[in-house]
């Protein structure tokens, strides 16, 4: 891959910014919790040919200080993806692609941004259901415990060997397994300043994202452009799984498509199949 790299400052995060390609329609692949850029390696292989392809960490290294800086909200990282394709400086509207949580971020881009939306899809997305969740504890202590779990496992510098291991675990079932490249890419993503800090704070206001969506889905609507939902299914496991994202697409006025067999990091176990359908999307 032939890539280009920019560094920029969102909201107090260094991100920095992958583009792959430079013809075509512009592609933004946005991660879910705990995703890396690294994770969407063969996605680019198969599109970078005929599309622009934009990947980033999220959420990004904090430039003050190695620990979480705030909570993440869909309006925050929605902003974030808009900063991106600033950086690009692409005037094209974008195929918006938001894998696991990311879906949560990327169909927040499109109803506050529907105008730099050409399409949506939304990869084995998290689900904002209607049903709120019970608050078992107060977010200021909920942040506070993600902030002190980020600082043990700095003290006992625990951060990259846990992080190699889980990304190795993660990418097992790569088609072609891991090449030299991807370990490479595997040991830079581990070491990742503040990275582990971010990861737990998203995690713990996962129900303030999902109350936030829900709230958003009621005053912006969505941008009359084409809407998919891609859900990975591996038989009767994922059958429930599936009946829900079967009624968010119809809720979302989005088509549906199964992926078997596949499992939720679909973009590393079927990259080939998840291109084209960006492809199809994005025509």
């Amino acid at each position: 891959m032939n890539d280009r790299e920019l560094d920029v400052e969102v909201s107090g995060y260094r991100v920095q910014i992958v583009i792959d390609g430079n013809t075509g329609p512009v592609v933004v692949l946005c991660s879910g919790l705990g995703g890396r850029r690294l994770h969407w390696s063969d996605i680019v292989a198969n599109l970078e040919g005929d599309h622009t392809v934009v990947r980033f960490d999220r959420p990004g290294t904090p430039l003050k200080c190695a620990q979480y800086l705030g909570r993440h909200t869909v309006r925050g990282e929605a902003d974030r993806i808009s900063a991106v394709l600033d950086a690009v400086q692409r005037a094209d509207r974008a195929v918006i692609v938001g894998h696991s949580l990311g879906g949560l971020y990327a169909e927040g881009f499109a109803r506050l941004y529907p105008d730099r939306t050409r399409a949506l899809l939304l990869l084995d997305s998290s689900i904002a259901s209607d049903r709120p969740w019970r608050l078992a504890m107060p977010l200021p202590a909920k942040l506070a415990a993600a902030d002190a779990a980020a600082t043990l496992l700095d003290t006992l510098r625990l951060q990259a060997p846990l992080g190699r291991a889980a990304l190795t675990l993660l990418h097992r079932r790569r088609p072609g397994g891991l090449d030299a490249q991807t370990r490479s890419e595997i040991r830079c993503a581990a070491t990742e300043p503040g990275f582990p800090a971010a990861l737990l704070g998203e995690y713990a206001v996962y129900p303030e994202l999902t109350a936030e969506l829900r709230a958003l889905r009621e005053i912006c609507p969505l941008p009359p452009v084409r809407r998919m939902v891609v859900t990975a299914h591996t038989g009767w496991r994922t059958h429930r799984w599936r009946i829900k994202q079967i009624r968010m697409a119809k809720a979302l006025g989005a088509e549906h498509v199964t992926v078997a067999p596949a499992g939720h990091l679909i973009m590393i176990e079927q990259p080939q199949r998840t291109a084209d359908l960006i492809r199809t999307i994005g025509l």
